[in-house]
């Protein structure tokens, strides 16, 4: 109402956040098209028309590409199997009692899963009905490992080191392991929005986000170069030293 532009950055795809982050802001503000919305780690970024109704903006979805190119199928398919084993190992020792975590009210849910086909061998779907499961993201721009709870993603999920020049692997959200091309970051909106389209102004703008240790770490590079970093995480442990004062 005040005249500011909103821009959401989201790890999930369009579909999966649309309807939170998008579909609620008034039509006006989206018409004016000072509604942004990039999603899938900043691969891709969705403006407003006239009509209110989503377009990908083109321009950006180059941008990224050349700052960090998708992965090879060969990849890809290695990162399937890695997927494959971890989601595997887990609910493997979910179900012999060796992983305490699934006692927790908050992640209790997970005990559905024990025994089913999609534990013992997860799918590779985009379909969010299917779970756990393993996303291979549109043009090999990421895989995804879902149903893995993210403080132990690490113990199960890991980049083989001759991997790590092309694929960082990591922990986001609540119950996910990301493996994107190394250079693909929010950074790369936020490198866009100030220095190709000027959109973001040094001092006119800031950033929120819950993980700043993890898929929010892109947005917190500016914090000291004119774009305030403000943390929302659910505690302090969830925030790096050096913004221990944003939180």
């Amino acid at each position: 109402e005040l005249g500011a532009t909103v821009v959401a950055v989201t790890g999930s795809k369009l579909a999966t956040h649309r309807c939170l982050f998008f579909d609620p802001l008034p039509l006006e503000a989206r018409c004016s098209g000072r509604v942004l919305f990039a999603v899938e780690t900043a691969r891709k970024l969705y403006r407003s028309n006239a009509d209110g109704q989503l377009i990908e903006d083109v321009r950006f979805a180059a941008y990224s590409e050349a700052q960090a190119p998708p992965l090879e199928d060969a990849i890809v398919a290695e990162l399937v199997a890695i997927g494959h084993k971890g989601i595997r190992a887990f609910y493997e020792d979910c179900a012999q009692g060796s992983v305490s975590i699934i006692d927790d009210p908050t992640h209790m849910f997970l005990r559905d899963y024990l025994g089913t086909a999609a534990a013992a061998n997860p799918p590779v779907t985009s379909d969010k009905r299917q779970y756990p499961r393993i996303e291979v993201r549109e043009g090999n721009g990421a895989v995804v490992f879902f149903g893995v709870p993210i403080a132990l993603g690490r113990h199960y999920f890991e980049v083989p080191p001759l991997l790590t020049d092309r694929v960082e692997g990591k922990p986001v959200g609540r119950y996910c392991f990301d493996c994107v091309p190394c250079g693909l970051s929010k950074a790369l909106l936020v490198d866009y929005l100030m220095e190709v389209t000027g959109e973001l102004a040094p001092g006119f703008a800031l950033a929120v986000g819950d993980q700043p240790m993890g898929n929010d770490e892109g947005l917190t590079r500016r914090h000291t170069d004119g774009l305030p970093f403000i943390s929302v995480a659910e505690s302090h442990e969830m925030v790096p030293d050096h913004l221990a004062d944003c939180h």
